[in-house]
């Protein structure tokens, strides 16, 4: 004989229901609410015959999303869209490209948002408080660009800027306020600064110590 549920029961069944289809309903939302498909796009990445390690494809994807999936979370997802392949200790997706280009594809993009910095007042801002602090402008005094990229990693660390410009995008500034020649064979960079700021903090051995370094990374 089949027990008939109570009628509490049966209130607190419709409600788990509801609650159950809610959650599904989520998920599927959560699930579109990605850019997978877009960064896929955007590369031309298909399905193919070329083993590409996941890592590589992931590394380009963290680089390129404004709001990129944890590592994870893409593997799962990605397999919607590629193939994967495993090996012993190795994870691979099966790609139409090889790792050599996807791998330029990064270094191309990074090189990409790296100029891009010098158009953000963000990044400005960030700089124009670098001068203010060695309250540096322009003078008659030349300096090599490793000595400031050192006093500009001071200042940071002291300030606990956790947002860091390279040395090549600290140059880019400078070329933007600055005048600058290149010194000799070794095309390093020097600076046009003021006095004041040289006597302050400027010791005859950083500036040996710098110069040395800066002709060393030529």
């Amino acid at each position: 004989m089949q027990r008939k549920l109570s009628a509490a029961t049966n209130a607190d069944l419709n409600d788990l229901i509801k609650i159950v289809e809610n959650e599904e309903a989520e998920e599927k939302v959560i699930l579109l609410e990605d850019d997978l498909f877009s960064f896929l796009q955007q590369f031309n990445i298909k399905n193919g015959e070329q083993l590409v390690l996941k890592s590589v494809i992931y590394d380009l994807y963290r680089h390129w999303s404004e709001f990129p999936l944890k590592q994870k979370t893409f593997s799962v997802r990605m397999l919607r869209y590629l193939q994967d392949h495993r090996t012993k200790d190795k994870k691979y997706y099966k790609v139409n490209r090889d790792s050599f280009s996807l791998n330029e594809e990064l270094l191309k993009y990074l090189e990409r948002k790296k100029q891009k910095k010098t158009r953000y007042s963000s990044w400005k801002n960030h700089f124009d408080k670098y001068l203010q602090f060695y309250n540096l402008s322009v003078g008659n005094k030349w300096i090599p660009a490793s000595v400031l990229k050192h006093l500009y990693d001071k200042w940071c660390y002291k300030n606990n800027k956790k947002s860091f410009l390279s040395e090549k995008q600290l140059s880019a500034f400078f070329k933007l306020y600055f005048p600058y020649k290149r010194n000799g064979q070794s095309r390093m960079e020097w600076f046009s600064v003021n006095e004041e700021f040289v006597k302050i903090f400027v010791t005859p051995g950083m500036l040996i110590k710098q110069t040395k370094k800066g002709n060393t990374k030529r």
